[in-house]
């Protein structure tokens, strides 16, 4: 009798573990979706407000003001989204992410470059006219790169 417990015991630790992993799985799966849907946002933005700097499309420095503001809004999200440490070497099967370990491993760099978009784009959400927006817009996709540079892995 005490062999069949036993057993009964293993079999409910082995499904409590199954399930443990599938909402792991899930939630990765989740933060990822979160993650990317914040800078996919961002750079949405970011590809319009060039157009607008660059004389292109029907937007107007109203909207590149928007936009700009969207993104620092975003910006402020971004430690928040990251919080899981999950990365390209640690990511459940099936979870696709770009973000690297040096994310975790250098936090405060990581606060600080997101700290830096939230306000360079701040600063370009306030141009009082479109000379000023394009010389704003540069600092913007130069904090954007620093990142990208330092904390995403490249794509092949």
């Amino acid at each position: 009798m005490a062999g069949v417990k036993t057993m009964f015991a293993g079999v409910a630790l082995a499904a409590l573990m199954s399930l443990a992993f599938a909402a792991s799985a899930q939630d990765a799966a989740q933060v990822a979706k979160d993650r990317e849907s914040l800078m996919k946002g961002m750079g949405g933005n970011l590809k319009a407000i060039s157009a607008v700097v660059k004389g292109e499309g029907a937007e107007t420095l109203a909207d590149l003001k928007r936009r700009a503001g969207e993104i620092s809004a975003a910006a402020a999200k971004i430690p928040a989204v990251f919080k899981d440490e999950i990365h390209v070497e640690n990511a459940p099967a099936g979870i696709d992410t770009e973000a690297l370990p040096v994310i975790w491993s250098d936090w405060a760099k990581f606060e600080a470059a997101a700290k830096t978009l939230e306000e360079a784009s701040a600063k370009l959400a306030a141009s009082a006219d479109m000379d000023a927006a394009k010389a704003d817009f540069g600092a913007v996709g130069k904090s954007c790169g620093g990142c990208h540079n330092t904390f995403r892995q490249k794509k092949s």
